[in-house]
């Protein structure tokens, strides 16, 4: 204990010693205040998925992660299309044929659009992988493949976002580099 007290401030004067170094070689964090503000541009974004309740559940996850800070657009400006499939994968498998464990993976393509536009202006895969036990009760394991679903879907909403908070700051930083 005494040594993480001494520690402390050599720490911290390490972390601030190298934060100027950080801003020096163009590191900005993605989602920090500033002109262009990110949550704005993810805000513009509206969501398409099939209408499944895969589709559904992914829509409106990926809709709460996009409007985290309660903006939304009234008339958004790009459209990302979703085109979700999922598959389970046998993991522990005993001697007598039967499954005690089982992977859910869950791949979504998605394209970004301007609203009105088909050329795709940046495409890319979003994907997760979860596991549940199976056990003698039928019940609990569809409760816990749905469960299991459901974290993926989670997993690949924050996925997405991130990828497309990347792609807007990308260009943000592109375009104030040649307004320049």
């Amino acid at each position: 204990m005494y040594r993480l007290t001494r520690l402390a401030p050599l720490l911290a004067l390490l972390v601030l010693g190298l934060a100027p170094g950080l801003t020096a070689c163009g590191f900005s964090p993605l989602y920090a205040t500033r002109d262009g503000d990110l949550g704005a541009s993810l805000a513009n974004v509206s969501v398409e998925a099939p209408d499944t309740r895969l589709g559904r559940d992914l829509k409106y996850t990926l809709i709460d992660n996009l409007r985290a800070a309660g903006k939304s657009s009234a008339a958004p400006q790009y459209v990302v299309k979703l085109a979700p499939r999922t598959y389970e994968e046998d993991v522990a498998i005993q001697q007598d044929a039967s499954v005690t464990r089982k992977n859910i993976v869950l791949l979504v393509s998605f394209t970004l659009t301007r609203q009105g536009e088909d050329k795709p202006l940046y495409s890319s895969l979003a994907r997760s992988r979860t596991s549940y036990n199976r056990v003698d009760s039928e019940f609990a394991n569809i409760i816990a493949s749905e469960d299991g679903l459901q974290r993926s879907t989670e997993m690949v909403a924050e996925d997405i976002k991130l990828q497309l908070g990347v792609y807007f700051e990308g260009h943000r930083t592109a375009k104030q580099t040649t307004a320049k």
